[in-house]
């Protein structure tokens, strides 16, 4: 291969992002995390950190970060094995499985080297790891680093997972993998039951509870406490970069598989310890969650809510989060994007997570409220009026006995026409395989005469089959039929001025060639 073809293979595409106009990925922050902070000479409201308990930029935390540098420096220069295990480090990896409710632990450089470094140790070929659908994606590549079976399982699903189990045998060890929560969509395994279905299967259970230390259990300690698990045998991992407000990330479980990963865990061996600062920063956040959860919590929760309500007043469609996460449901990448720019636009950051990090059409935009933030910033915010963007129809369909769910950002039509009109599209979709055969018509949505007419007639066909189900027949007529009653024909020659104003497309709004394009399934 040329090195120019070897290059090439690694160009970007840009496609997505000059549809929208804007990158909403690596801003250039020019500011602690304040109350407001800084992204292009510019103040916003950060809504994108995982900054849960605002303690990033707390003057405390900050002395005690500036302390260790005084005693250590910045560095150690060396790996935990070597010379880069010092007292402070001890101490605090004490701390973190006391506080976790753990007997053992080990810190790393971030959580997803310690996911992905935890199975290539734990499990091999004679193994299986099922995993739920939704987790991470530190633990998806870490359980394909290991070498061993992969099963995923339906997210939070039980009775899919609990089949799974009773149907495998023949493997040396069997592991079950799940987040606690679930950063996209707010939701929260039902741990407490896979920890039983481990037991009942002799399975090893492993959590990651990134998005639940500090954030979800009484005292904020993370997912056991939240769960209501004491004597926990699995495998527990989380980031010390979220609400831990620092960065690394660690493996808690019993004292004898944590002596195993500290020599053998090459993610560990090979990597220079983690700063002496962000230790002492660790440490400090620790003694502050247990004098001051309480509050912290009523804050962000406090928060969430404002943020959550006027988003619905506004007529976006929310996840079901039980969590701190507000996670607004953008549909396509397209679509995401632009919301995300017209957040970014009224000065409010905010995360958008596009396929493949998510499935196709199902955008989400994320938005975390930490506890630093004040009460007038988040009224502020709150209080702007936002335009709708996209709605989501939940119809049952008697007919066939399934439940349509899907988004659409027509806000004219009720619920029953716009899930009628979801429900049979394969009507327009005939239509458009119909004028390629006739037409030789490649390209069906431009500014020609002949593609204003074609839409003219998607947008009559579609309506007109919505009206006839209307009134009750027992089955959709077909485009030919449609046609037929219409007296409409696609060679005519009637003027495209006189074309919309027949009486059978008065119920198409202010018709023209974008307008015709109401819907996306």
């Amino acid at each position: 291969m040329k090195l120019q073809e070897f290059y090439q293979r690694f160009e970007l595409d840009t496609s997505l992002v000059q549809k929208a106009g804007f990158n909403p990925y690596y801003p250039v922050i020019q500011s602690g995390l304040n109350d407001q902070i800084i992204v292009e000479g510019e103040k916003f409201i950060n809504l994108a950190s995982n900054n849960y308990l605002g303690l990033a930029n707390d003057s405390r935390v900050k002395e005690a970060c500036s302390k260790a540098i005084e005693n250590y420096g910045v560095s150690l220069c060396a790996t935990p094995i070597a010379s880069g295990y010092s007292e402070l480090h001890a101490n605090v990896v004490q701390k973190l499985s006391k506080f976790v409710g753990m007997e053992s632990a080990i810190i790393y450089p971030s959580c997803y080297q310690a996911n992905n470094g935890l199975f290539s140790v734990i499990a091999g070929k004679e193994d299986i790891v099922i995993i739920d659908r939704s987790s991470h994606s530190s633990l998806i590549e870490g359980v394909k680093s290991a070498g061993c079976k992969i099963r995923p399982f339906l997210h939070n699903n039980m009775t899919y997972l609990e089949k799974i189990l009773k149907k495998i045998s023949g493997y040396r060890q069997v592991f079950v993998v799940t987040e606690s929560v679930f950063s996209t969509e707010g939701n929260v395994a039902p741990f407490r039951e896979i920890v039983e279905l481990c037991k009942r299967f002799n399975a090893i259970p492993v959590i990651d509870d990134s998005h639940g230390i500090g954030v979800i259990g009484e005292r904020g300690r993370g997912i056991l406490e939240y769960a209501g698990i004491k004597d926990f045998h699995g495998i527990y991992t989380a980031s010390l970069g979220k609400s831990i407000a620092n960065s690394g990330g660690i493996i808690c479980g019993k004292k004898s598989i944590i002596d195993y990963l500290r020599y053998y865990s090459s993610h560990l061996v090979y990597s220079t310890a983690i700063l002496p600062s962000v230790l002492a920063g660790i440490n400090k956040v620790l003694d502050i969650i247990n004098d001051e959860f309480s509050e912290l919590s009523r804050k962000i929760w406090q928060y969430k809510s404002k943020i959550s309500k006027s988003l619905q007043d506004s007529g976006f469609d929310l996840t079901d989060s039980v969590t701190p996460i507000t996670s607004i449901m953008s549909g396509n990448s397209l679509d995401t994007l632009l919301l995300a720019k017209e957040l970014f636009e009224n000065k409010i950051l905010s995360t958008p997570f596009v396929y493949p990090s998510v499935p196709y059409n199902e955008g989400r935009i994320r938005l975390i409220a930490g506890a630093n933030l004040s009460e007038a910033t988040i009224n502020f915010y709150a209080s702007k009026d936002y335009p709708k963007k996209l709605r989501r129809i939940k119809y049952y369909d008697e007919e066939t006995g399934i439940t349509f769910v899907f988004l659409t950002n027509n806000f004219e039509l009720d619920a029953l026409e716009i899930a009628l009109l979801y429900k049979y599209r394969w009507q327009v979709e005939l239509f458009f395989k119909w004028i390629k055969q006739h037409l030789k018509v490649k390209k069906f949505w431009g500014t020609s005469e002949n593609a204003v007419r074609i839409q003219i007639y998607c947008a009559i066909i579609t309506y007109t089959t919505v009206a006839i189900i209307k009134e009750n027949l027992k089955s959709p007529l077909s485009i030919y039929e449609i046609l037929q009653i219409l007296n409409v024909s696609l060679f005519d020659k009637t003027p495209l001025n006189e074309l919309i104003t027949k009486p059978y497309i008065q119920n198409v709004k202010e018709l023209n060639c974008n307008q015709l394009t109401l819907f996306e399934f």
